[in-house]
């Protein structure tokens, strides 16, 4: 969060001083811009509403977590994540896309973080004692599946060397994945921590 925050005020204070870290690549602020962008959403926003999903679901359906071991190779896989994003945007490894800027292998690592979490907390409901199955908890699992199958397609997972379509199709899926990252990941996780 502290990253995330500092990057966004550096980046503010680059448009009213352009020239205060002329010369730094890794501070310019196109590289800077995606880095506080990307960890406020998925650095942030994202492991607050995943840590409520980890609280309610075990609550409401009365039972353990599935697997904390699980649990916590997801955090370790996440934050693995959030490095690799910060490391490899200041760098300028991107596939210039905006808010799908991550490189394939990263991609490939986010999907992989929320389908663990996804499994996690299905296991969870499947062993269930509770029998009525709460809308948070149908809103949490809707959120986490639904960002892992629309960050594939926005990202363009299936296409490793480039991570991108050409021309319009390619325009589509970005700004299907851009909307939807606030409407199938925030919007459906926030609801159900509400």
């Amino acid at each position: 969060m502290m990253v995330a925050t500092f990057m966004g005020l550096l980046g503010a204070t680059e448009l009213v001083a352009p020239d205060l870290v002329r010369g730094v690549s890794w501070l310019s602020f196109g590289r800077i811009r995606p880095i506080h962008v990307n960890l406020v959403i998925f650095g942030f926003v994202g492991p607050g509403l995943f840590a409520a999903g980890f609280y309610i679901v075990p609550r409401m359906m009365r039972t353990p977590l599935f697997s904390e071991k699980l649990g916590l190779t997801t955090v370790a896989v996440w934050n693995a994540v959030l490095l690799a994003i910060t490391g490899s945007l200041a760098l300028g490894k991107t596939q210039g896309r905006e808010y799908a800027e991550m490189i394939w292998i990263i991609d490939v690592f986010i999907v992989a973080g929320l389908l663990l979490m996804f499994f996690n907390l299905a296991m969870t409901v499947k062993n269930r004692k509770e029998p009525v199955l709460y809308v948070s908890v149908w809103y949490i699992l809707a959120g986490v599946i639904l960002t892992a199958v629309t960050y594939a397609l926005g990202n363009v997972i299936w296409q490793p060397d480039t991570g991108a379509l050409v021309g319009i199709p390619d325009a589509i899926l970005l700004w299907f994945y851009g909307h939807n990252v606030f409407g199938l990941f925030m919007t459906p996780l926030a609801a159900a921590a509400a």
